[in-house]
């Protein structure tokens, strides 16, 4: 459909206004296509017009209940709302679709946080270790909210994590995938890795 692929199109430069009128007229000339209200929907969101975003999120969910990513826009529209239960069903429930992204956690996190809900944002950190491993980055996460809790022992045992987890570094030689940690720089205990010096002959 011309008008859904220029709206599209236009949404990806950052042309709201345009998508929306191409996304509209889209809507008008295929009802019974549920990526045309999830599209409109996301435009009315990003306009920030709440209620009529929900409109459409639900009517496309009444068209295919399948697409995951529903969920999380309709959450985002409960947010914009004022409603935080209803985001937070929403976004519980997109957790369980195999293809569920990242933000998801975050803004679960986020619902958690600022209800002071530590445990359950501690809880929805661990899922996500759970289902992508975990690296630095994440433990050092998940010890800010036990920071967040004054649980400075907890937070403490996972920067011990955190520092097991950190990056590697490829080796400059040796097969390849082999790698090494990096140097830590506050180790005075560490020998060099520079190469001694071969005797000169007499």
């Amino acid at each position: 459909m011309f008008e859904l692929t220029r709206g599209d199109r236009l949404k990806e430069r950052g042309q709201i206004n345009e998508a929306f009128e191409c996304y509209a007229k889209a809507v008008k000339l295929a009802p019974r296509n549920y990526y045309t209200h999830r599209s409109l929907g996301e435009i009315l969101g990003a306009q920030k017009k709440y209620d009529e975003a929900l409109k459409e999120v639900n009517i496309a969910l009444s068209l295919n209940n399948k697409d995951g990513k529903l969920y999380v826009h309709r959450g985002l529209y409960y947010m914009g709302l004022g409603k935080p239960a209803l985001a937070e069903a929403d976004f519980k429930r997109s957790l369980s679709e195999p293809h569920c992204g990242h933000a998801v956690y975050k803004y679960l996190e986020d619902i958690y946080k600022n209800e002071g809900r530590i445990d359950d944002a501690i809880a929805v950190c661990e899922l996500q270790i759970k289902r992508d491993g975990g690296n630095d980055v994440m433990y050092r996460h998940k010890a800010g909210l036990y920071l967040d809790k004054k649980d400075y022992v907890g937070a403490r045992k996972i920067l011990v994590k955190a520092t097991a987890a950190a990056p590697l570094e490829p080796r400059t030689h040796g097969p390849p995938g082999t790698h090494r940690r990096l140097p830590d720089p506050t180790d005075r205990t560490a020998t060099s890795e520079r190469p001694r010096a071969m005797p000169l002959r007499a």
